[in-house]
């Protein structure tokens, strides 16, 4: 077990805080505007930031100092409270700003009362951060004296001296910042080791405190070391037992603690090599999944109920099922949050002098620890690495029990893996005006669950644990364990539930707060959520033009199912949906009972775990309503995990196991059927749901106030949500809603005198452009209602309307015809390049919001393919009727300008081949250019119509240039050039004319509309390169020279047949008589090994063990290998190669897994058209390799050779030669190739 993972463990130590947010979710110092983010650079909050200058050591302010970053969000009440609001975040290490920021829905409701001041403790975030890299990077298994000598390594590098960053320092800058900012008291937030500074500063200034809230205690008796480990296990048992009370969790399940026992010994003895995706970076990763990992996936699962609930099933999955990718990708994922959001050094600085010293081997049961999961590691580790940690200043009376009369709220999580409630119940006696809440089946840290962030605020406004009702949470409950259980989301008519499923589908992203599929976040890692997802969106978004069976196989390839997967797959479906009778006809005139069948199988092409369906038997008859219950219920028989939204109670009641209620932007429900009837009161399950979405037919909203007005505005497509509110201005301050219209109760009283009406729009100008976008559409919505009724009001009158407008104006053009045709000459290159953006026109819409109309696009966007190839294929397209509209004007300006009679006017036109082909070369740039803003813009559209509106502007576009132009009277010239659309009309007009085209011009303009058009399109994928193969090449180059050295550069071996391989490159090494390189490579196609038949995730491990077979073939006497890919037993192996040991084996790449495999298998090392810059750090990356992995004897000095990115001259020589390379290998293509040969006699005298 590697020592290094649990390292990381102990960084966390206890108080480490994870806060998910709900589903509801969200000297004098000088404030500026500024934008901070959040943990993981997520979110962008608008706020006002400063930098404030305190000295390193309280006790000496003429000494060194620290910069400390303060953050504030103002209140908006005309007279704010004397005491501002702050949190202090967990860790020690973490930021309370980025917290502040993953919180704000939470703590806007905060500023309507006070402000909310934030400081990032020193040694944290933006506040002097004290960083350990060494420690943060290191991952080898590590001794007594390594771990004191990278401790050592780490201190001495810290910018600053860490005995001045532990909590006692850290409160003398709280209470200096309150003087500072002139607050009378503060109201404090503390979780985790937050709440042991809060309680060191209600012990040191209580009169400087209005209230407390501490979440997640930790006792100041407490000393946690072993107590980590132990509370872990015990919160990890309980959750064993409570998933074997679960009635399904325990059916599925049934030996949960015996698989943990026996996949907890596996991966202690026989760790598994995996080739993953990272998934955070998304880059390909070599891990191999140790007892570790798994350890530090359970331990920080258990902190937040999400992912607790999770561990069941992957605990089944890896030990029942081989699948050790959750715990890979989990394991990856938390420790790269961990370490990006904790600043070690700080960790260290407060751990090794408040909890540290005071641990006492003899009062520890070690038998008892070395029996949790986590074992003695985290213990003994912190122990050795404080012996090296300088112990920094600490109060006296801080290890004392806290005796306060500050008004303080105890929370607790009932699951709380770090500090159970037993710990809040701890500092309860001491605490004189304190009430203590454990809220239901919630784990580490509270602050963003169900209603405890009003019972907060609640508290700092009325600073009385007494009148805090605290009933609602008992509503929270525990998550539901993840198992084939079938859920229903329910909510009326815009409550969000299609929202809610396309969010969680990655159609679409969430504005706070985070969604999860099996642990992973839809908006961090899409890619991965969509292959375990098989969703069927409200419409079916069917290929009319495909067969059923075409659409389920086209679907089948996105999720790159191989054609011996992917047909079986097709069979089974097509018998179990009952489809064999019209699947092989085109779905075009299919009834919607078919249609639904063929999206369903479409769905689960891939055989997902988890099913996502949007009122699947919405206009279905009977029968199909029938059927398709039958098959949901085989879905959840399969062991799938099933959600739909429905409004047929019936169907609920019948199919569903669990149902979520949401109404008014809550989830007004959580919980069984059985539950719901009891929370409700009745067994009609209808009447429960409206109950509980408060739908009772006596509400009265804005409809009643002006029915007229809201028809109307309804039938000009507006979606119109009725709601009351005491307060409207706080549904925007909230964030309940973008935009208000408040329409008064003497509405219609008004409307009949004939008075002023006048409405309030209530919005933030601060918001997005689709909020403004909003607010201008009803504005005008409402001016022309308006206009309307005061037209009809003058007619009843008996008033002409014109009345109101005295004044008109008529036009008379007196423009001569030849002036008309000279206008018209000019404005033909304008029309030529609106020829090239109609063209693509309607196909960008097609492919766009044309897709997502028809329901098409959500599957097509649900599928494992990158959004770039699709969207790069439907520029292409959009870019071929472009350039066809653009030859159809031409080829139609051919035949009819001979017809047309310019000379009556004074002209001559004349529009040859020659011309067209000219016209045609210039503009394909532009042709691209047009491509791709119209499908991007496109692509923003929510239907069709809206995609016209939006285009039709964006033809306007290549108009404004000529418009300008003419206007200001712009000549032609090279910066003229600079512009998209205006270049290239121009040179138009200029080639109609029949004047020459300046080349320059020419150029300028096709180069900067291609930039143009690769900034608006994704990057393409790299072209490929023919190779000619390595041992035929070199075979021939072996008979044309002598003396020459050459090599493969590279071999991907995990393609070949090893034994065949080593008999190719000894032949090779016997005639070169000794000259041959052999350079070897893991790949990254996996396209490749897919078409070889070879496990792509399986190409690292069989690099290592064929490099081991070849040796083997080149050097034993009568050779034999036995290992996981390949087993031979005395086989005799001729010939032999001419260099002892065999040609050296060259391992390219720059990625971990080939620095590692350059140390442990490889002669030397090759990198290819890499810059100075970039070798340098591939020799860090090496030499760090170096120090992790032990390297064979028999390999000898690893020999660096390099290609560089272009011709090599003698300084640049001298640069790579100072980094340790030894070899330079020149790229041939540089050069000519009837000059190669002298070329490199020149490199030769030059250089050598």
């Amino acid at each position: 077990m590697s020592i290094s993972v649990f390292r990381r463990l102990y960084r966390l130590t206890v108080f480490a805080t994870i806060v998910l947010l709900s589903r509801h979710a969200f000297a004098a110092i000088d404030f500026e505007p500024c934008y901070v983010t959040g943990s993981a650079g997520n979110g962008n909050l608008q706020a006002q930031c400063a930098t404030w200058t305190r000295p390193l050591d309280p006790a000496d302010p003429d000494g060194p100092s620290v910069q400390l970053f303060v953050t504030k969000l103002a209140s908006t009440a005309l007279q704010p409270a004397a005491d501002a609001f702050t949190i202090i975040n967990g860790g020690p290490g973490a930021s309370s700003v980025q917290m502040m920021v993953d919180l704000a829905p939470v703590l806007q409701a905060f500023t309507r009362e006070r402000d909310v001041v934030v400081i990032d403790q020193r040694g944290t975030g933006d506040s002097a951060p004290l960083v350990c890299q060494a420690l943060t990077d290191s991952t080898e298994i590590l001794d007594a004296e390594q771990t004191v000598a990278l401790t050592q390594d780490c201190i001495d590098k810290l910018p600053h001296d860490p005995r001045f960053f532990s909590t006692t320092v850290a409160v003398e800058d709280l209470e200096a910042l309150r003087i500072a900012l002139k607050y009378e008291q503060l109201s404090v937030y503390g979780v985790s080791y937050g709440t042991r500074v809060a309680m060191q500063y209600m012990r040191t200034y209580p009169e400087s405190l209005r209230s407390v809230v501490i979440d997640g205690v930790v006792p100041p008796t407490k000393v946690l070391g072993e107590n980590v480990a132990l509370n872990s296990q015990q919160t990890l048992d309980g959750l064993f037992d409570r998933c074997q009370q679960h009635p399904s969790c325990g059916v599925q399940f049934p030996n949960l603690a015996e698989d943990f026992e026996r996949l907890r010994e596996r991966l202690r003895n026989d760790p598994v090599a995996m080739n993953i995706q990272h998934p955070v970076t998304g880059l390909t990763t070599d891990i191999e999944v140790g007892y570790g990992h798994l350890a530090v996936w359970i331990r920080l699962a258990l902190y937040a109920p999400a992912t607790s609930a999770l561990i069941p099933l992957i605990i089944d999955e890896a030990a029942n099922a081989g699948n050790f990718l959750p715990i890979a990708a989990s394991a990856l994922r938390m420790l790269h949050q961990l370490n990006d959001s904790m600043n070690y050094g700080m960790h260290n600085a407060v751990v090794c002098t408040e909890d540290a010293p005071f641990f006492d081997d003899a009062e520890v049961d070690f038998e008892r620890l070395e029996k949790t999961y986590l074992g003695r590691e985290m213990y003994d580790t912190l122990k050795t690495m404080c012996s090296t940690w300088p112990s920094g200043v600490i109060d006296k009376d801080m290890k004392q029990p806290l005796v306060s009369n500050v008004p303080t709220l105890v929370l607790s999580g009932e699951f709380d893996p770090i500090t159970p409630p037993a710990y809040g119940d701890a500092v309860m006696p001491g605490l004189s005006k304190a009430k203590h809440i454990v809220a239901p089946g919630q784990g580490h840290g509270t602050i963003a669950q169900g209603c405890i962030p009003r019972l907060i605020l609640e508290f700092v406004e009325s600073a009385d644990p007494n009148e805090i009702d605290a009933s609602c949470v008992e509503h929270l409950g525990t998550y539901p364990f993840f198992d084939s259980r079938i859920t229903a989301l329910l909510g009326p008519n815009g409550a969000g539930k299609s929202t809610t499923l396309r969010i969680l589908s990655t159609v679409a992203e969430p504005d706070v707060g985070k969604a999860m599929v099996a642990g992973l976040d839809v908006t961090t890692h899409p890619m991965a959520v969509r292959r375990q997802l098989g969703v069927l969106p409200h419409n079916s978004g069917l290929y009319a033009r495909l067969t059923g069976i075409e659409n389920i196989r086209y679907f089948g390839r996105l999720q790159n199912l191989s054609k011996q997967e992917l047909e079986p797959r097709i069979e089974a479906l097509v018998e179990q949906l009952d489809m064999k009778d019209f699947c092989a006809r085109r779905t075009a005139g299919f009834s919607q009972g078919q249609k639904i069948k063929v999206a369903l199988a479409r769905a689960l092409i891939h055989d997902p775990q988890h099913v996502v369906l949007d009122e699947p038997t919405n206009g279905l008859d009977v029968m199909a309503t029938r059927a398709l219950r039958n098959i949901i219920r085989r879905l959840k028989e399969a062991g799938k995990c099933v959600l739909f939204s429905s409004h047929i109670m019936q169907e609920v009641d019948a199919l569903c196991d669990d149902v979520i209620v949401i109404a008014h932007g809550q989830v007004k429900f959580d919980g069984t059927i059985a539950e719901l009837r009891a929370h409700a009161g009745t067994e009609d399950l209808e009447e429960a749901f409206v109950q509980l979405a408060d739908l009772s037919e006596d509400s009265e909203g804005c409809a009643t106030y002006a029915p007229e007005l809201m028809s109307y505005l309804r039938q000009q497509n507006t979606d119109i949500k009725e709601v009351t509110a005491e307060e409207p201005r706080d549904l925007v301050v909230n964030g309940d809603h973008k935009l208000v219209l408040v329409i008064n109760p003497d509405y219609a009283e008004r409307y009949a005198r004939g008075n002023v009406n006048t409405l309030m729009l209530i919005h933030d100008s601060s918001e997005i452009s689709s909020t403004r976008r909003s607010l201008g559409q009803l504005r005008g919505l409402i001016g022309q209602y308006s206009r309307t009724i005061g037209t009809l009001r003058l007619w009843l009158r008996g008033l002409d309307p014109s009345i109101s407008n005295p004044i008109s104006t008529q036009e008379l053009d007196v423009a001569s015809p030849a002036a008309r045709a000279l206008t018209i000459l000019a404005s033909l290159p304008y029309f030529l390049v609106l020829a090239i953006f109609m063209g693509g026109f309607y196909l960008a819409i097609d492919t766009t919001a044309g897709e997502r109309e028809h329901g098409s696009l959500e599957p097509l966007l649900t599928q494992p393919v990158e959004r770039a190839e699709l969207v790069l294929g439907k520029i292409a397209a959009t870019s071929v009727f472009g350039t066809l509209s653009l030859l159809v004007f031409l080829i139609s300006l051919y035949f009819a300008v001979p017809f047309v009679p310019f000379e009556r006017i004074g002209m001559a036109l004349e529009i040859g081949l020659t011309q067209i082909l000219s016209i045609l070369v210039i503009s394909i740039p532009l042709i691209f250019f047009a491509a791709a803003l119209l499908t991007v813009v496109a692509s923003f559209a929510k239907s069709y119509k809206e995609a016209q509106t939006y285009l039709t502007i964006v033809v306007l576009v290549p108009t404004l240039p000529l418009i300008l132009a003419q206007l200001l009277n712009i000549e032609n010239s090279l910066t003229v050039m600079l512009v998209p659309s205006l270049s290239q009309a121009i040179l138009m007009a200029d080639l109609i004319k029949g004047e020459p085209v300046a080349i320059t011009n020419a150029l300028t303009s096709m180069t900067t509309t291609i930039v143009g058009a690769v900034l608006l399109a994704p990057s393409p994928a790299d072209p490929q390169t023919d190779m000619l193969h390595p041992s035929t090449s070199l075979a021939y180059l072996s008979a044309v020279t002598k003396t020459l050295k050459f090599g493969t550069g590279i071999t991907l071996i995990a393609q070949r047949n090893p034994l065949v391989l080593a008999k190719e490159i000894s032949s090779l090494d016997v005639l070169s008589n000794g000259r041959l390189l052999f350079g070897v490579g893991a790949g990254y196609l996996h396209q490749e090994f897919d078409a070889l038949g070879v496990d792509f995730a399986s190409r690292g491990a069989r690099t290592d063990e064929y490099i081991d077979v070849l040796r083997n073939m080149w050097c034993a006497e009568k050779p034999s290998f036995q290992g996981k890919f390949i087993n031979y037993d005395n086989i005799d192996a001729q010939p032999r190669p001419v260099q002892t040991g065999g040609p050296p084996v060259i391992i390219g790449g720059a990625s971990p897994a080939a620095m590692r495999r350059t140390i442990t298998h490889g002669n030397g090392w090759y990198g290819f058209a890499l810059d100075v810059a970039a070798t340098a750090k591939a020799v860090d990356a090496i030499k760090l390799a170096q120090a992790r992995y032990q390297r064979p004897e028999n390999l000898g000095e690893i020999e660096l050779s390099l290609t560089p990115p272009k011709p090599p001259t003698k300084s640049m020589m001298e640069d790579y030669a100072a980094l340790g390379i030894q070899r330079l290998i020149p790229m041939l293509g540089f050069y000519k190739e009837d000059n190669i040969l002298s070329e490199l006699d020149r490199l030769a005298n030059e250089l050598l």
